[in-house]
Order: structure tokens, then C-alpha cells, then sequence
């Protein structure tokens, strides 16, 4: 319509322009008709470029209104995805800038780390990897020629003191699985030459049997600046928030038994019901799946946080006087207060504050503490699991491993000694059974032979008695014999002085 309406005009102009030019044409000129006649057209060839230009102004206008809108849209969204909504009371931490924050925190204690480093060559003294910045192409699953290939490939000169990883550095290594997931620790590495990706550990100590047996079963490990820190939040589902009934989120059973290599069905059995080692991993198992929710019955203090409603104004004082680096004696001192800045509050505030009707969460044994004091009423018990020093735990480990396995040696030996004993033991029994046998033969001829001797001593000994009754009867005669003899001397004796002899009939 308003095309129609526009045609309508520039044809009654037309129509006006030729009867002025027809009734005028006679008094003006031949000149003055050309110059009136070149300034129609001109205004016309005017009127048309102006409206081309505000025809264009007017899309302009209109695509600068369209995109400023799609701007102040997506500056909003932006703001959202980066903070999330402005005046949500429940904001959602898995916005940009909080995870951006998070991961920046857990960077910095982590340290850097190379996943996915591609081993060409794995031998109980010593190992080369190429580090992920030169595999950033290659596939997970790319065989070892083909990284031996990429290796291979000449690259600028590494300047020195910007090398991917400082020589002599020590860093830490677990072998990954097809996933590039860190499956099983292969120890701590002394890092000896760096050839840009290029690099060369060797162990800070002799590998364990597990380690050895694990060596070559990766093609590909994740090497560590640090040992990685232990989280309560780290094993929580993805995207999974903080609860009043799960504290640090929903925790995955089966993705904790997938990563820890437990079997799912002791999530759910007494430990005290099976045997040591099944007992063990239920208890491990339970331990990361109960993080940060209600506490058992038995759940001791220790491990353990209270929901605490403050019945009374309180204030603790938890940053200390003294104040000095934690390569000086650690991050607290004997009371349990940080004496290292970067923990410490602002400056001038070296306390928390507490009003009455304040709820907070306190560890299980301040908790109590403040409960007799009559500061706290007690809320909810929740189980906080212990985290892991992984890099104490793993040396420890090792200790605990060689240690057993030498008390392993030393048991086999006894168990040697007992065996050989045992049997010398059971030789012996078997001599002495045997020798008891004969003993008991021997004894049964010896009783034999016993009796016929007591039978030929009391014969004996009978004839002994009756010769000795015989001889008594004869020595009796003897004597009376004798007391003759010298009665009969006697008698003999007088005639030889004189006396008459008496001669017996």
C-alpha cells in the first residue's frame, strides 16, 4: 500500500512539473526550461539517494536494535553461566567462575601434571616417556611406533630453565588404563634428562614386586609434580550439590567401586562378619560412601562433625602471634593455631565470632567440649572421613610391604626349622616307639629270666641256710670235739709231772 501510495506522489509531481513547464516555457527561455528541468531531475535523483540511505539507516538501525538485544541476552547469560543469577539464595555452585576458582585452588596444590604420557621404554632402573604435548594427535590407543615416530621428529632446542619438567626434579607416576584413568601407583621418580618432551626418570628406590609386575602393563601413565591430594568433594557425582543430609554430594557406589576396585555387595555387610580382607574393603568402601552424611551409632569423635546451634555468644581465637613459614615448622602450631599467613585471617582479626542462635558444623571433640561448657547445643552427628596423605601413606605402605614380606621370610625360615624338627621330632618317636617295643621285649625276657634267677637264688640261698645249719651242727661237734680234745690234753698232761695218767676206756 504505502508502494502504491508512493508511485500516486511522483506521478502527480510528474504531472504538476509538465503543465508549470508547458504554461511557463514561453515567458522563461529556452535556458531557464533546460536549468528548471536539470534541478527536477536533480531533486528527484536526490530524493531517491536519500531515501536508499534511510532505507539502509533504517535496517541498520534495525539490525544494531536486534543485536544489542541478542547482546544484553547473552551478557546476562554470560553473567549467569559465570556467576550464576544475581539474586538466586540458592546459587549454583557449578557455574564457571566458582568450578573456574575451585580448579585454580586445586591446580596450585596439585602442581603440574602430564596425563596421558605415552612410555617408550620401561625397565626396573629406569623409564623414557614423552611427555602429552608432543601426542596432543594421536589417539589413546596409538601404538608405541607410531610415539616412537612422533619422538623421532626434530624439534626447536629446549631453552634451559623452560623445560617441560626441571631436571632432577622428583615427580610421582601411576600407570593409567585405556580410559587414561590412574589406576596403580608405580612410585616416585627422580627425573635425570629432558630432551623438550622427552623425558628420563629413574626410581628414587627399588620398585615393589606389585610395581614391577605393573610396570610394563600401561602404554600410557600420569606423572605428577605432587602427589595429588585427597577430596571429599573429588568422589562425589558430577554435578552433584551440597545437602543438609550430604554434605560434600551425592556420592556414585558403583562408580567408588569401579575406581577403587571393590566389589559393590559389601557396601551393604557387616565387616565384622567376614573374613580380614573382605572386612577391610567393606570398611573402605563404607568409609568413602558415608562422607559427609549421618554418622553411624559407635562413630567415634574423631572422625565425626556436629551440627551445633550456639546457645551463647563465643568467640576462638585460631590464628596465632607467632608467624613464620610452614617450611619452618609446618602451618600451626602446639595449639592448633595457624601461624603460617596464607592461612591466617585478615589482618587485625585472629578470631571467629559467634552470636547466640548461630549454627555452625565443629569437629566431633570441640563439639563436645563446648556441649559441657553449655556454649553448643548438639545437632546431627555427620562421619567425615580421614583424608589420605598419599604421599606418607604410599611410603608407608612400602615400609609396611617390605616389612611384611622380610617377617615373611623370617616366618618361612621358622616354619623350616619347625618342619625340619617336626620331623627329626617324628623320626625320634618313631626310634623311640621302636626301641620301646624292644624294651618291652627285652623286659619280658628280663622278668623271665628274673624269676628263674630269684628261683635259683631261693634255691640257693635254701641251701646256703641248710649249710649253714649243717656247718652251725658241726661247728658245734668242733667245739665240743675240741672241749674233748683239750680235756683229753689236759689228762695227758699230769703223768708227765708226776701224776698218774688216766687213760679214758
Amino acid at each position: 500500500m504505502e508502494m502504491y501510495l508512493v508511485w500516486g506522489v511522483i506521478l502527480l509531481s510528474l504531472i504538476a512539473f509538465i503543465v508549470f513547464l508547458v504554461k511557463g516555457f514561453k515567458g522563461w527561455g529556452v535556458w531557464m526550461t533546460i536549468g528548471f528541468v536539470i534541478l527536477f531531475l536533480e531533486c528527484w535523483g536526490f530524493i531517491v539517494f536519500s531515501a536508499g540511505v534511510n532505507a539502509k539507516r533504517i535496517a541498520a538501525v534495525k539490525t544494531h536494535d536486534s543485536l544489542y538485544n541478542d547482546i544484553k541476552k547473552l551478557t546476562v547469560q554470560r553473567d549467569e553461566e559465570l556467576f550464576g543469577k544475581a539474586f538466586d539464595p540458592g546459587p549454583d555452585m557449578q557455574r564457571f567462575v566458582p568450578l573456574s576458582n575451585e580448579l585454580h585452588r586445586l591446580i596450585l596444590e596439585r602442581g603440574r601434571a602430564w596425563r596421558g604420557a605415552r612410555v617408550t621404554a620401561a625397565t626396573p632402573a629406569s623409564a623414557t616417556v614423552i611427555l602429552p604435548t608432543e601426542l596432543a594427535n594421536l589417539p589413546p590407543d596409538a601404538p608405541a611406533e607410531a610415539a616412537a615416530a612422533v619422538a623421532a621428529v626434530p624439534a626447536p632446542a629446549a631453552v634451559l630453565g623452560q623445560e617441560l619438567v626441571a631436571p632432577n626434579s622428583v615427580v610421582y607416576v601411576f600407570g593409567e588404563d585405556q580410559q587414561m584413568v590412574p589406576r596403580v601407583y608405580l612410585g616416585e621418580y627422580k627425573v635425570t634428562t629432558v630432551a623438550n618432551a622427552l623425558v628420563t626418570i629413574v626410581p628414587t628406590s627399588p620398585l615393589s614386586q606389585a610395581q614391577l609386575g605393573a610396570l610394563n602393563q600401561s602404554p600410557t601413565w600420569a606423572i605428577y609434580e605432587m602427589m595429588p591430594l585427597d577430596s571429599h568433594t573429588a568422589f562425589a557425582k558430577a554435578g552433584a550439590q551440597p545437602t543438609k543430609e550430604e554434605i560434600f554430594g551425592n556420592m556414585d557406589p558403583e562408580e567408588l567401586s569401579n575406581l577403587l576396585r571393590i566389589p559393590l555387595e559389601l557396601a551393604k555387610q557387616e565387616p565384622n562378619t567376614l573374613d580380614i580382607n573382605r572386612g577391610i574393603k567393606a570398611r573402605v568402601l563404607q568409609s568413602y560412601l558415608r562422607d559427609g552424611t549421618q554418622a553411624p551409632e559407635g562413630t567415634p569423635l574423631e572422625s565425626s562433625v556436629y551440627e551445633v546451634t550456639f546457645l551463647k555468644d563465643y568467640t576462638e581465637v585460631v590464628d596465632s602471634t607467632d608467624k613464620r613459614k610452614a617450611t619452618e615448622g609446618g602451618y600451626f602450631d602446639t595449639s592448633g593455631r595457624s601461624v603460617d599467613a596464607r592461612l591466617m585471617r585478615e589482618e587485625g582479626v585472629e578470631a571467629f565470632t559467634f552470636k547466640e542462635g548461630d549454627e555452625f558444623r565443629l569437629d566431633g571433640l570441640k563439639a563436645k567440649e563446648l556441649e559441657k561448657e553449655g556454649v553448643v547445643k548438639l545437632g546431627a552427628q555427620i562421619f567425615i572421613r580421614p583424608l589420605n596423605d598419599y604421599e606418607f601413606s604410599f611410603r608407608d605402605l612400602r615400609r609396611l610391604t617390605l616389612a611384611a614380606m622380610q617377617n615373611a621370610i623370617l616366618v618361612n625360615r621358622e616354619i623350616e626349622v619347625v618342619n625340619r624338627t617336626e620331623k627329626i621330632s617324628r623320626e625320634e618317636l618313631i626310634k623311640g616307639e621302636e626301641n620301646g617295643r624292644r624294651y618291652l621285649l627285652d623286659k619280658g625276657m628280663y622278668d623271665k629270666e628274673m624269676a628263674v634267677i630269684q628261683a635259683e637264688q631261693e634255691r640257693l640261698q635254701n641251701d646256703v641256710n641248710a649249710k649253714k645249719a649243717e656247718l652251725s651242727q658241726l661247728y658245734a661237734k668242733l667245739v665240743e670235739y675240741h672241749d674233748k680234745l683239750v680235756s683229753s690234753q689236759a689228762g695227758f698232761s699230769k703223768p708227765m709231772n708226776g701224776t698218774p695218767v688216766l687213760v679214758s676206756p
